[in-house]
């Protein structure tokens, strides 16, 4: 896999970690709700207000518990995701009604019945935080149908008249569909919450993108910039690694402008930066979060190039690279080739020193470079101008800046 490759796939990594805890969660929940149901429904077996053979008891109570035990296990082993529902929500209730009609069945009672329509109904529930009507109202339709044939079938052996189990069964309905269609109402409301989640995390990315990036090259701008130039001065300090800034200015630039137009000017910002873009290695970091990398626009024909865990010599190299890429071909625009060149300065961090000192050193190597004739480098820290993309000769060297 290469870099841009697993770069992509962390945020996806963790956004599937993130749904797999949450599906653990809902689970454990579900899995809490049933023990408390097997508590009461012991409670009431030992009362003999609820007939259960040991036996059966002990079988649904077991056979709950390794269900549950088993979806645990489902999840943890990431065999799930190869569902399309990942949650199987629906395969969970749908097992969850099953052991509520085995109850409903041998436990001929009464409370078995009321007892039977509360899990019916808390499962109903549970469902919304998944499933939708159209998913609902089969599970409702099974359960509730099963609830009414086990009723009429043992109807007489809980003492119930024809006319009492037809009421028992109209009410329950009725109850039964209201929940139903008030947990499909949260359903479509967890949907729709969801969705506008979606759309404010996508807003905000925008606006993000907008107060970090510049317009017309896509590139961070100068607030961005000063951000990652505090970043790596910390990482520099606590590390004790350097790291090189280069100042680049578009020579002549203005004259461009006027003789061709601004609409032309930008044709050249732009086909600048992919120039440069090109010459930057996978770590450098000209303003851009992608290993790739990018350039940082600091002003209008402006601009700065962050180099990290780099010396002094290799932000030469790069310098020379960049020079010898923008001045070895004319730039292609509508109007036609244009002619480019530029001139760099360049400064490495020194331990202890402000962000603005370090700028201001690249500043003036920048602005020494311009007064040598531009379309070469200046180093502040070992001074000396390379023209014309290394070619000629180099100028004698000067103090420090």
């Amino acid at each position: 896999m290469n870099l841009q490759a697993a770069v992509a796939t962390k945020p996806d990594a963790r956004r599937i970690a993130a749904a797999q805890r949450l599906r653990l969660r809902r689970l454990l929940l579900a899995s809490f709700g049933w023990l408390m149901y097997l508590g009461i429904a012991a409670y009431f077996r030992s009362t003999g207000a609820l007939v259960l053979a040991p036996p059966i008891f002990v079988g649904i109570a077991f056979g709950v518990l390794a269900v549950n035990l088993g979806f645990v296990v489902w999840i943890l082993s990431g065999l799930n995701l190869r569902l399309r529902d990942p949650s199987f929500t629906g395969i969970h209730i749908s097992v969850a009604i099953a052991f509520l009609l085995g109850l409903l069945w041998f436990a001929q009672t009464l409370l078995s019945q009321d007892f039977f329509l509360l899990g019916l109904i808390i499962t109903l529930l549970f469902g919304s935080l998944k499933l939708g009507l159209r998913e609902l109202v089969p599970i409702a339709v099974l359960g509730y149908g099963g609830y009414s044939a086990a009723f009429f079938l043992h109807s007489h052996e809980v003492g119930l008249t024809v006319h009492d189990s037809v009421a028992r069964i109209a009410m329950y309905g009725i109850l039964v569909a209201w929940v139903t269609f008030f947990a499909a109402y949260v359903s479509s409301l967890r949907v729709r919450i969801a969705e506008r989640n979606r759309e404010l995390r996508e807003t905000t990315k925008r606006l993000r993108e907008v107060a970090t990036h510049d317009g017309l090259t896509g590139l961070y701008n100068r607030r961005r910039m000063d951000e990652l130039l505090y970043e790596e001065r910390d990482r520099a300090e606590r590390a004790r690694s350097p790291f090189v800034v280069v100042m680049l200015d578009l020579d002549h630039f203005k004259r461009i402008n006027d003789t061709y137009g601004h609409a032309v000017g930008d044709e050249v910002l732009q086909q600048f930066v992919c120039r440069v873009s090109a010459e930057i290695r996978c770590i450098d970091r000209l303003g851009v979060d992608s290993p790739s990398g990018d350039c940082s626009r600091w002003g209008g024909e402006e601009f700065l190039l962050l180099l990290g865990n780099t010396r002094i010599q290799g932000g030469a190299r790069v310098a020379e690279r960049i020079l010898r890429a923008v001045s070895g071909s004319p730039i292609p625009t509508s109007h036609g080739p244009i002619p480019l060149a530029v001139s760099a300065g360049l400064a490495c961090y020194r331990p202890g020193e402000s962000v603005d000192q370090l700028l201001r050193r690249a500043d003036a190597a920048l602005y020494r470079a311009k007064r040598k004739g531009r379309n070469c480098y200046v180093l502040a820290d070992d001074p000396k101008s390379v023209p014309g993309g290394g070619k000629g000769m180099e100028n004698p060297r000067e103090t420090g800046v």
